[in-house]
């Protein structure tokens, strides 16, 4: 199996990301931060990443990540490449 499509258990690629947060409020240990990147060929090309970084954060928002955000994302770069 190719080691890209595995899941993150222990949290190395996201503690590598800067995105790793404790949630102990939320009954939770560390997490990943909810964020989604657009990545072409290897090179992360953009990031949406909810407001409020912080390990305990009371909230656990999900608006700037959602796939809305990122399919508008992949609508305009499409547009802006065929302009």
């Amino acid at each position: 199996m190719n080691s890209s499509l595995r899941g993150d258990g222990n949290g190395d690629f996201t503690r590598e990301m800067g995105m790793l947060v404790g949630k102990e409020n939320l009954g939770f240990d560390k997490r990943s931060w909810r964020y989604s990147m657009y990545v072409e060929n290897g090179v992360t090309e953009k990031m949406f990443v909810e407001e409020g970084f912080s390990d305990n954060c009371p909230t656990d928002p999900f608006e700037a990540s959602d796939a809305d955000t990122m399919l508008e994302y992949i609508k305009s770069r499409k547009a802006d490449k065929a302009a």
